[in-house]
């Protein structure tokens, strides 16, 4: 064989550039959040409960979930395919029990980090809603906005900056750009921002080893479902109006965050910082046992 045939690569695509990729990433989340708006403009005009009114602030990001499907499928087809499940060209991890698997570890995660907050006296509840109608649409309806996200960072940011940069600068980047996308969001302090960076790095290093975006999806589901819905604790500093418990009391202190909650508390920069660390030290085996060994 030629050996100038044997050293060709794969030619780089230009919209794969670092820069070119951030303002992608960036016009999904904004033209997504346009067409979300739009789509849930009726419904707004014909709800006054405050709950629901809540839940359509989820919703809306529908769009960015549209136009993250629709942009994917026309220019990074591979990207697009990763998001389905094996019988629809996808990854065979993408599947019903990894999905499962995400919920439960999102909704431990979550719990393990507000019952450290509960035990050393920062949060007080009480029994908020048993409203079975919206505790079960809002489940779906966090789906929605957790998938965006997912889809935008560890969908189709990590698979472009891989292709060009690897897997390294791909994990990096897009989990900085993750807790970017925070910035903004009530209460955000240092410690905050790097809670939720460690969020995109274990779920770009889950993807990475284990190729589902489906058990991703799920864990930052049922995350956001079990503090705002479930324990009614701010979301990223944002708290619904309706939840099963109600925050009587809460103070500021290095396990809790008065106004962001418990993403600005050590104990789940801990929890995500070894849960990374595990799985980078044991990354061969879990690709071996999930059939993604390079």
């Amino acid at each position: 064989m030629d050996s100038k045939t044997n050293s060709v690569r794969p030619k780089k695509k230009i919209r794969h550039q670092f820069l070119i990729v951030i303002c992608i990433s960036l016009a999904l989340v904004l033209v997504g959040q346009i067409i979300g708006s739009l789509i849930m403009t009726y419904p707004a005009m014909h709800i006054q409960d405050a709950g629901w009114l809540f839940m359509l602030d989820y919703a809306l990001f529908i769009g960015i979930d549209l136009i993250v499907l629709f942009y994917t499928y026309l220019a990074e087809k591979d990207i697009f395919r990763s998001f389905f499940s094996e019988r629809l060209g996808g990854s065979p991890n993408n599947s019903l029990r990894m999905m499962g698997f995400g919920l439960l570890a999102g909704f431990l995660m979550n719990l393990f980090c507000a019952v450290i907050a509960f035990l050393a006296g920062d949060l007080d509840f009480s029994f908020g809603s048993l409203d079975i109608p919206f505790l079960s649409f809002a489940l779906p309806l966090i789906f929605i906005q957790s998938a965006a996200e997912e889809l935008v960072t560890r969908g189709y940011m990590l698979g472009a900056l891989r292709e060009r940069y690897g897997s390294i600068a791909g994990v990096l980047i897009n989990s900085l750009f993750f807790a970017a996308l925070h910035l903004l969001n009530p209460g955000i302090t240092v410690l905050s921002l790097t809670h939720i960076a460690l969020v995109g790095l274990l779920c770009s290093l889950v993807v990475e080893y284990t190729g589902s975006m489906w058990f991703v999806i799920a864990l930052h589901t049922a995350w956001n479902y079990t503090q705002n819905i479930l324990l009614g604790l701010p979301n990223s500093g944002i708290v619904s109006p309706r939840s099963l418990l109600h925050l009587e009391a809460a103070s500021d202190s290095l396990l809790y965050s008065y106004e962001f909650g418990i993403e600005g508390g050590l104990p789940g920069v801990l929890l995500y910082a070894t849960c990374s660390l595990l799985l980078f030290v044991y990354r061969d085996k879990i690709r071996s046992a999930f059939g993604t060994a390079k």
